[in-house]
């Protein structure tokens, strides 16, 4: 779990998932706000269309006495407050004389009886309860009249009661209703009310348009912070699932990324210890087995270079070893006497020429750790590269006479001018020349072409018919101490060295140098050099 947690990619997941998660949360919240906002435009609609009616009904049948009014067509009036609270349910309704005081309230039966007619002087009269305890001993003694009915109503007008801190309409309230006409507003009415309620108000007038009282009408708004808060739970409580599901998601897929991924470093930790024959397995087609088969393609080239350099170290040793041993024993010969005078012009031949191999060794390995290190400095003019070419031929005339090798020359002009150091360029030319002749059959075709390619730079080719390079070695003939002719068969004074040396001359000159064959029938090399301009 510790690893999951360290990896980067879960780091970026999980930060991208709080994101999320805040982003639904605010969204959630805004849309909460929006449908409870347009909840309570819904309410002051249906508020505002239930004082219409009830204002269209008084201005047909009242007069300037509202509770005269109200009483003489209760009939009426009944039928009307069926209408209103059909399209408005949990609307209640206060009336007001014109100096503020509330006069009637009505509201629906919550049992579906009918309409509650509610008049506050009846209350005056009868000294309405004004504690809980006093409101209790009412109800008792008219249950035990057995008027349950005006006991209901009672009690709730008493419930009604309760929402009032005041029993008259604030002067602010009626002040704003004289210059506005109308309000709607969800708060306390200007402290009429003991908590906020959505409400509207209107001016209440006779069928001759004469201001008599107010009409308040209102409904809960409790209803909706509800629907607010629920919607804020179901919101939160969906985030908080994603947010969990996304992490269980995250913990899998890490997981399954972060396998592959120990694999590669339990791998690199085994390289590490030198142990180079180690793969990592290859699955599916993901970022993760790209870097699975990239990764073995690497240890692949490694184990090869490191097989190379056991290889080298083997062949060096012997190159080393073999000459040194040849010389400490025929010089031991000769001090000894067991070699007769009349035979050390021969054997001292043979020991010339064994430190002459030495020699070679020791100046290619020197050749390497210069141009490695970036010691050997080139000093590039231009030069007459056709020239060079046949200058190093004329030299390899005796090896070419010894196999017998048809040798073409072909350049695209008698002078071709390349921009380059000339003896770093003869020691390649003279490289890729002489491995072509130890690698040809006998009586076989030998070419070197010369000519211009397409990238306005000079290309050199050397072809030759005989063994050839497999496809397996063709990637690492170019690398250090490669040896394709490991049984040493055919080249019996080379290292592996020559062509690494002549490809990082090459390279040193901008140029490139390739090899395409076709093993046991044929092979050729090609490397190229910027043109240059005679200035001679």
């Amino acid at each position: 779990m510790k690893r999951i947690l360290r990896a980067v990619t879960t780091k970026y997941v999980l930060i991208f998932m709080v994101l999320i998660f805040l982003i639904v949360f605010v969204l959630g919240t805004i849309v909460a706000t929006i449908l409870s906002n347009y909840s309570i435009d819904v309410r002051m609609e249906k508020l505002t269309t239930a004082n219409i009616l009830f204002k269209s009904y008084y201005q047909e049948t009242g007069d300037e006495d509202l509770e005269n009014s109200f009483r003489k067509t209760d009939t009426e009036l009944k039928k009307t407050l069926k209408s209103v609270f059909l399209s408005t349910e949990s609307c209640q309704i206060i009336i007001a004389d014109e100096t503020g005081k509330i006069v009637m309230h009505t509201y629906k039966d919550p049992q579906g009886t009918g309409p509650v007619i509610y008049y506050f002087s009846d209350f005056e009269k009868e000294e309405p309860p004004s504690s809980d305890e006093e409101k209790d001993t009412k109800s008792t003694d008219k249950n035990e009249e057995g008027s349950k009915e005006d006991t209901k109503v009672e009690e709730d007008a008493s419930s009604f009661v309760n929402l009032l801190k005041l029993d008259t309409i604030p002067k602010r309230t009626m002040e704003a209703l004289t210059s506005e006409g109308d309000l709607s507003m969800n708060n306390s009415c200007y402290g009429l009310f003991e908590k906020s309620l959505v409400w509207c108000a209107s001016p209440l007038e006779n069928d001759s348009e004469v201001p008599c009282g107010y009409i308040i009408s209102f409904t809960d708004a409790g209803g909706d912070g509800d629907l607010f808060n629920e919607m804020l739970q179901s919101i939160s409580l969906t985030a908080v699932w994603l947010l969990f599901v996304a992490l269980v998601a995250i913990y899998v897929v890490t997981y399954k990324v972060m396998a592959p991924l120990r694999e590669i470093s339990n791998a690199a930790k085994s390289f590490a210890r030198g142990k180079y024959d180690v793969r990592v397995p290859e699955r599916g087609n993901d970022e993760v087995s790209d870097l699975a088969r990239s990764f073995n393609k690497m240890a692949i080239e490694i184990q090869s270079k490191d097989d190379m350099q056991k290889q080298f170290l083997s062949s060096a040793s012997h190159d080393l070893r073999t000459p040194m041993t040849t010389i400490a024993d025929f010089i031991d010969g000769i001090l000894d006497g067991a070699i007769p005078p009349s035979m050390h012009e021969h054997y001292l031949n043979i020991i010339k020429s064994e430190v002459q191999r030495l020699s070679r060794l020791v100046t290619s390995l020197l050749d390497i750790s210069r141009l490695q290190s970036g010691a050997r400095k080139f000093d590039k003019k231009p030069f007459n590269i056709c020239e060079l070419v046949r200058q190093t031929i004329i030299s390899l005339e005796n090896k070419f006479n010894e196999k017998q090798l048809d040798v073409e020359f072909e350049e695209e002009k008698y002078d071709m001018i390349a921009i380059g150091d000339t003896d770093a360029i003869h020691q390649v030319v003279y490289n890729v020349l002489h491995n072509a002749i130890k690698f040809s059959y006998d009586k076989s075709k030998y070419k070197v072409t010369i000519k211009y390619s397409d990238n306005d730079k000079i290309m050199v080719s050397v072809y030759n018919e005989g063994i050839g390079i497999t496809k397996e070695d063709i990637p690492f003939v170019f690398d250090r101490f490669y040896k394709s002719d490991k049984s040493r068969g055919l080249d019996k004074s080379g290292v592996g060295l020559g062509l690494f040396i002549s490809k990082t001359i090459i390279d040193a000159h901008d140029g490139d140098m390739s090899v395409k064959s076709e093993y046991g029938k044929w092979c050729e090399f090609t490397f190229t050099l910027a043109k240059g301009e005679k200035t001679w």
